[in-house]
């Protein structure tokens, strides 16, 4: 009996240090949706790393970089090491003006966030590299806001100069989460 109790306790363990890895580290390569926006007469869209090559190819050499100061250099943001990337999904702004201000998108991710966790939200930039064909990625922190919701999905707002770099570009945005 004593062993059989002993099996159930280590098994029960298992399961739950198995269900907080799960939720501690989640794909960021998963499906995101927009829920609400403004201004009205945009049209914002997230792509998934599944469904653009180019965002694909991004989260390969974050991945095999595995190191975040490296990676978003041009962000300027100290400590940046002290995070680890959740989500990158490419991110669209068609229809979008200058003119209508600062933009605000709730969007819901696979992972879901605690109200109380550190994030730190990045827009990368793609644009033209030296070499034709390549491309280089600026990353900035800088005009992009962003709060967890109860539900666990985060709003973003963009700064209107920000905004319409992503309305009149090709950009991506990384989400990242303070290690425990």
């Amino acid at each position: 009996m004593k062993k059989f109790v002993s099996l159930m306790l280590a098994l029960v363990m298992m399961l739950s240090v198995a269900a907080i890895a799960e939720e501690a580290v989640p794909s960021p390569v998963a499906k995101a949706a927009i829920g609400s926006f403004t201004p009205e007469g945009i049209t914002p869209a997230v792509v998934s790393a599944e469904d653009a090559p180019i965002v694909n190819a991004l989260l390969s050499q974050i991945i095999a970089a595995n190191d975040n100061e490296a990676v978003f250099k041009s962000a300027e943001v100290e400590g940046i090491n002290n995070y680890e990337l959740i989500e990158l999904v490419g991110l669209t702004l068609a229809d979008y003006d200058e003119s209508m201000g600062d933009v605000t998108l709730n969007i819901k991710f696979a992972a879901s966030f605690a109200q109380n966790a550190k994030l730190l939200a990045l827009v990368g930039l793609i644009l033209p590299g030296e070499t034709e064909g390549q491309s280089k990625v600026v990353w900035t922190a800088n005009g992009v806001q962003s709060q967890i919701e109860a539900d666990g999905s985060i709003t973003f707002t963009f700064a209107a100069a920000l905004a319409k770099e992503i309305a009149n570009g090709t950009a991506v945005l990384a989400i990242l989460q303070e290690k425990a």
